[in-house]
């Protein structure tokens, strides 16, 4: 065990630059995975109205359990981090290859889920012939899932090292990479294939994610770093105690992402019920603050690892330190977006609308006025997710899942309902309801952290204790 860091010797000028040197891949990784997704749906427009609206059906079905592999597998680098900090390398591999068993065994219940996915939306009330043309997307996509939760495991391994340039790097190369695939498979481009049409975007999908796991165990085998480690030895061997942490740690976290993204989804029915305009108006909003949101996103992934690292090393006054430097720069960096996205409002909402629209001048005025509320909870909206992440950095994620229950679903839905109708406040009341979910949120995240760091004997009691190491 360490020695207690002295607050006197931190330099916060250095850890600030540590914290956004991880930060930003992370976040640009993110923004990139966003701009392909963007891509896949400016082509499958190409192929008429209807397909886009399968596709766009069957991806919101499919979010799920993107949102659930994200959150669940970052234990990965919350543990590698604290195996790391606790000079620990063979805890770094148990973990890894325990995260490819996670990875694998938790995928298959999710695809089997996705290919009934148009019995199950058909349940929920959607028309039969989408539902139909939506499955048809999700045949080959549900596969996606398998290669998207490893690169998760693999990206979260080199995270906890502090490498992340190279994962931005190979997602650089997917992007374009998966273009050519859906002009080549949903147009025939080239003439090599008959155009697939729908299916052949989510089969572009699929194989642009396979060829990114290849990319990522060829870097974990060659580059130095990591060869010397033999991450992949003793493969095959189960490590049933590791195993039992992972999913401790990372079901709740799983669990997290999925309820946050819920109180999105129930928000935009609530908008639905509304009227169409208003729905239209969020959608695009939502748009434009996932885009500041991956922001905050990275600076949460960033914290998580260097607060594991501190917290394996046993070091209170370093997990306190920088657990607090986190929201503050959080606060700065989402402080300054919010106040772009108020004063420039208008202005990028419209970057989004088609000016031929009949309807272009209402949906400007509505989608401004939501995007000028929601400028006021970026602050919030940013210190929540650092605050999860930092709480996850000490394998505290049961005590944060159920802080999302209180505050993203109880009070996130039930003041967007109670503002929206009762109150009879309209679109604008659900996005009010939603501010006050997220600063619920951060708030009790925040008096979390305040309360674990008091001592160490509460600090660290979630951390692994001695396990039957395997080799």
């Amino acid at each position: 065990m360490s020695k207690p860091t002295a607050i006197d010797n931190l330099d916060a000028r250095g850890e600030t630059r540590a914290m956004l040197t991880l930060a930003w891949p992370i976040a640009g990784s993110m923004l990139l995975l966003i701009a392909t997704d963007t891509v896949d749906v400016v082509m499958i427009g190409h192929l008429g109205e209807r397909e886009l609206a399968a596709a766009a059906l069957g991806f919101n079905f499919a979010i799920l359990f993107i949102l659930f592999a994200v959150g669940s597998m970052s234990a990965v680098a919350a543990l590698g981090a604290q195996a790391i900090g606790a000079g620990d390398a063979r805890g770094v591999r148990r973990t890894m290859r325990q995260g490819v068993w996670f990875a694998v065994l938790a995928s298959g219940p999710c695809v089997a889920i996705m290919l009934q996915g148009e019995a199950i939306l058909i349940a929920l009330g959607q028309d039969p012939g989408l539902a139909a043309l939506a499955q048809t997307y999700l045949d080959y996509f549900a596969w996606t899932l398998v290669p998207v939760f490893l690169i998760i495991v693999f990206r979260n391994t080199m995270a906890a090292f502090e490498v992340v340039r190279p994962g931005l790097y190979f997602i650089m190369a997917m992007v374009p990479l998966n273009v050519a695939l859906n002009w080549v498979l949903m147009f025939g481009g080239l003439g090599l294939v008959a155009p697939m049409g729908l299916p052949g975007a989510s089969l572009s999908t699929l194989i642009a994610e396979s060829i990114g796991v290849l990319l990522y165990i060829v870097y974990l085998l060659r580059a130095p770093k990591f060869r010397a480690m033999a991450l992949f030895r003793n493969f095959h061997r189960p490590d049933w105690p590791r195993f039992r942490s992972l999913c401790r740690i990372g079901l709740p976290a799983g669990g997290l992402a999925m309820v946050e993204h819920g109180m999105f989804v129930i928000a935009a029915l609530l908008m639905g019920v509304i009227g169409t305009t208003q729905l239209a108006a969020f959608h695009i909003a939502t748009q434009v603050i996932s885009m500041i949101f991956v922001v905050a996103f990275g600076i949460s992934q960033a914290a998580s690892i260097r607060i594991g690292g501190a917290a394996g090393a046993r070091d209170l006054p370093l997990v306190r330190w920088r657990g607090r430097l986190a929201f503050r720069l959080t606060a700065v960096l989402m402080g300054l977006l919010g106040v772009v996205l108020w004063l420039g409002a208008e202005e990028i909402f419209a970057l989004f609308v088609n000016d031929a629209d009949p309807k272009a001048a209402e949906l400007i005025r509505m989608g401004a006025g939501y995007l000028t509320i929601a400028a006021v909870f970026q602050l919030v909206d940013g210190l929540q997710i650092v605050a999860c992440g930092v709480l996850r950095g000490l394998n505290d994620t049961v005590a944060a899942l159920w802080l999302g229950l209180v505050g993203y679903i109880a009070a996130g839905v039930g003041f967007a309902w109670l503002f929206a109708f009762p109150l009879a406040m309209g679109g604008d009341g659900v996005i009010y309801g939603l501010s006050v979910g997220l600063a619920m949120v951060a708030a009790l995240a925040l008096a979390r952290f305040h309360l674990l760091t008091r001592s160490e004997g509460v600090a660290f009691r979630r951390l692994l204790r001695e396990e039957a190491p395997a080799a």
